[in-house]
């Protein structure tokens, strides 16, 4: 039987008091969760660790605002499971489950056989799982709330990025990692203070100056914490760390806190595409290729590939593509490669920064990537083609590129960070050509590139159509300039070296819908007659694609 019993709020209470250091040592060994520590462990706390129930109690409260339903709460390094029991008894929504777990034999034993005895005490507590394992090996399950409670300093430091990486994308949009820590002081009369108030602390609760000389010798080999200034650069997002040092740096420390709000408001099928998200296989590929194509692929069976193929057929319909994921051809509405094939060869993105302004899904993205750039950052308000996005990025670790759900306006003015930026698909639909081609030039540095590419016309330099209702069934297009007007238009922005590299007519063979996209495409939207007009009698779609300097 354990060597504890239970307090009214069912915390772990000691039997058996801590005298672990209590006689010299000839030589004091590293401090380890062996069989000896946890006999005595809940007292151990208790006196060493100030403020210890309120910790864990709080930490239940908080758990029980981000748990959604039919998700997943880790406790990681759960010990003899005091989260683990906060969370069961705090969380009460509906399909939860509680998964704890810890590298040390002897403590998951004991905290199986304290949880068991919860369940004959306390009714309705959340199911639990009980792992024996390391937190650095597990294959994390879609998460609304992942606890790291004083486990994160016991990791290597040059482990805990990684770490706190792949919790972050294990957790389902809106879920919360939840740390607490022993800090590190920078400023060196600051930590002594704070060192000896611990001391008092220990004092206070029994410990003699042997106990605490030689624990502190014991664990100070194990336990390295981190300062507060360490812990909020490595839980910046990746794009915060990736974009540091550079003028974006600024803007990148508030996305998260732009992306929250974005989340708080959400969609109203977004719960669904994120059921698509959650049903897709735990795979890993064995083959990328972003420079020929989309395609993702490892060794799987038929009934993989079915889980695949289903699960991707909840994120339609998909407009640009076409993706390979694992034996699964996406055969999407757009011929994007088509489009990349006429554009890529007149850049050079080799290490840029690159910002996609109306990226979609994200497949123009994946190949800027493949083309060599250094980061790719996306924006692009529809939730859809975030989730297609995600649905292609979890299956990629750190791939530098990220899928912001913002529209362009919402980024600040004035960025001059981007060594290059895209704007295809998306100068037809705006208002005020010309305020959109300033707000491009403001992103870019000195000397950065645009890439335009747009809706055009034939004519000279003073021939522009504006719709006066719809295009090809399109109710928000509203100029389609010559390629001579738009060179015209981008040098009065303010654009040099201006110059047009492709110009082609879309056919029904390019964009089409398929069963992937059943919705209707352009061969409804042409003149059944005359596909060289519109079903509108206007010109046919033709695209131009424009390169110039800041």
């Amino acid at each position: 039987m354990p060597a504890f019993s239970t307090d009214t709020a069912g915390t772990a209470v000691s039997k058996e008091p801590d005298r672990i250091f209590a006689k010299p040592l000839a030589q004091v060994p590293d401090f380890a969760f062996n069989e000896d520590v946890v006999r005595v462990f809940p007292d151990m706390i208790k006196r060493s660790v100030p403020g210890y129930p309120t910790i864990v109690e709080n930490l239940g409260v908080l758990a029980a605002q981000f748990a959604q339903p039919n998700s997943v709460l880790y406790d990681l390094g759960s010990s003899l499971g005091a989260v683990t029991q906060a969370l069961r008894r705090h969380v009460r929504t509906d399909g939860c489950r509680v998964i704890a777990v810890d590298n040390s034999a002897a403590m998951v034993e004991r905290c199986r056989e304290y949880l068991n005895g919860q369940d004959s005490m306390f009714q309705e507590l959340l199911p639990v799982e009980v792992i024996e394992g390391d937190i650095l090996a597990l294959e994390f399950k879609p998460a609304s709330v992942v606890a790291l409670n004083f486990t994160l300093q016991f990791i290597a430091p040059e482990q805990r990025t990684a770490l706190l990486s792949r919790i972050r994308q294990s957790l389902l949009p809106g879920g919360a990692l939840i740390l607490s820590e022993k800090l590190r002081f920078n400023d060196a009369e600051e930590h002594a203070l704070l060192t000896d108030l611990h001391v008092a602390f220990k004092r206070a609760n029994g410990y003699s100056e042997l106990e605490i000389a030689q624990k502190r010798s014991a664990i100070e080999n194990v336990m390295k914490p981190d300062s507060l200034e360490e812990h909020r650069e490595r839980l910046l997002a990746a794009l915060a760390r990736r974009l540091a040092g550079t003028p974006l740096a600024d803007w990148a420390n508030t996305l998260q806190v732009q992306l929250d709000k974005k989340m708080e408001k959400g969609h109203g099928d977004l719960e669904r595409w994120q059921s698509a998200l959650d049903a897709l296989p735990k795979i890993q590929p064995s083959e990328i290729d972003l420079l020929n194509g989309l395609k993702l692929d490892t060794d799987c069976n038929d009934e993989t590939r079915a889980q695949m193929r289903t699960a991707l057929m909840g994120l339609s319909p998909w407009r640009k593509g076409p993706f390979d994921l694992f034996g699964v051809h996406v055969d999407t509405e757009w011929r994007s490669d088509w489009k990349w094939s006429r554009v890529s060869p007149h850049l050079d993105l080799k290490g840029k920064r690159i910002l996609d302004v109306g990226c979609g899904n994200g497949y123009y993205m994946w190949r800027m990537l493949g083309a060599g750039a250094d980061s790719v950052i996306g924006v692009d308000p529809n939730w859809l083609f975030f989730c297609q996005f995600q649905a292609v990025q979890r299956y990629l670790s750190e791939p530098n590129a990220w899928h912001l759900p913002f529209p362009f306006e919402d980024l600040p003015p004035n960025l001059e960070g981007f060594d290059t930026v895209f704007s295809m698909g998306v100068f037809y639909h705006r208002r005020s050509p010309i305020e959109h081609l300033l707000a491009l030039k403001d992103c870019l540095v000195k000397g950065g590139e645009l890439v335009l590419e747009t809706l055009v016309v034939e004519g000279d330099k003073h021939q522009v159509l504006v719709p006066e209702d719809r295009y090809a069934q399109m109710r928000n297009v509203w100029f389609l300039p010559s390629v001579p007007a738009l060179e015209l238009w981008l040098r009065r922005a303010g654009f040099t070296d201006v110059k047009c590299v492709d110009v082609s007519t879309t056919t029904v063979e390019e964009q089409r819908g398929t069963e992937w996209m059943k919705y209707q495409s352009l061969s409804d939207f042409l003149d059944p007659e005359d596909h060289s007009k519109t079903i509108e009698g206007l010109p046919a779609p033709m695209r131009a694609v424009i390169v110039a300097r800041k």
